[in-house]
């Protein structure tokens, strides 16, 4: 992933949340790091690991919800966060993002980001146990064919505040 799509993609997403730029940087670093790690090029190497336990306690730490596909379109990473804010279980690497979200929308607008290659956002409010009204943007890798970042930001208590 150039350094030139990265600081693309943190202007862009400014237009989320103040913090979500910065959030999208680390979100992208793990990217390029499960990239390399997938094209076999650094195993065995020992700081390579170490960065990547790292970069993964960073995502996984992250008060927004990333979900990241593939070059096949599948789920590659989906955060604790993200985990919680739809109550999903840890089965999702490997499968479809309409298999793992079972929110159409949500599929559809990560599908749309990675067939036509253009950032894609919307407001979707969750019903079911645990009522939601998220933001979410996907954001195309354009270096990884069909590869999409997802970052899910929780609007419910500040929408809640403004009705």
């Amino acid at each position: 992933m150039g350094l030139a799509r990265l600081e693309f993609i943190e202007r862009d997403a400014q237009g989320i949340h103040p913090g979500v730029a910065a959030l999208a940087h680390i979100a992208l670093g793990a990217v390029a790091v499960f990239d390399r790690m997938s094209c076999g090029a650094v195993f065995g190497d020992q700081a390579f690991g170490v960065r990547m336990r790292f970069v993964g306690r960073i995502v996984n730490g992250m008060q927004e919800g990333v979900l990241l596909t593939g070059t096949d379109g599948n789920v590659v990473l989906l955060n604790t966060s993200l985990r919680q804010m739809l109550l999903l279980g840890a089965d999702a690497p490997g499968r479809s993002p309409s298999d793992v979200l079972e929110n159409d929308e949500i599929a559809e607008l990560i599908q749309r980001a990675s067939d036509r290659q253009l950032t894609a956002s919307a407001e979707i409010e969750l019903g079911g146990l645990k009522p939601r009204r998220l933001l979410v943007r996907a954001v195309p890798l354009l270096d990884e064919p069909r590869g999409v970042l997802a970052v899910f930001v929780d609007v419910t208590e500040i929408r809640w505040c403004c009705w």
